[in-house]
């Protein structure tokens, strides 16, 4: 006795599709097995891609080596440099 299941589920677990193409019947304990099984082995392929995908994005955002954290919270000084003091500026 053999034959071909093929079982489809959504990310959060859900059963989509069951599909048994050999004709033959399937006990209900063999199918629950089959759910079991294809439900970690889906969230087990989904682990790997999610890294994988994580992984080549991370490789694509530019760092420059020298940059420094700033405050852009802070509110902007109106300090004028020592050669442009109003003196300076009238000559």
């Amino acid at each position: 006795m053999g034959g071909r299941m093929t079982t489809t589920l959504k990310a959060n677990g859900d059963v989509c599709a069951i599909q048994n193409a050999e004709g033959e019947g399937v006990l209900q304990s063999a199918i629950m097995q089959c759910l079991r099984i294809a439900s970690v082995k889906a969230g087990d392929v989904m682990e790997k891609c999610d890294s994988y995908i994580t992984g080549r994005v991370l490789k694509k955002i530019k760092r420059l080596p020298s940059s420094t954290p700033m405050d852009v919270d802070k509110k902007a000084t109106s300090e004028v440099p020592s050669h442009h003091t109003k003196e300076s500026l009238a000559r």
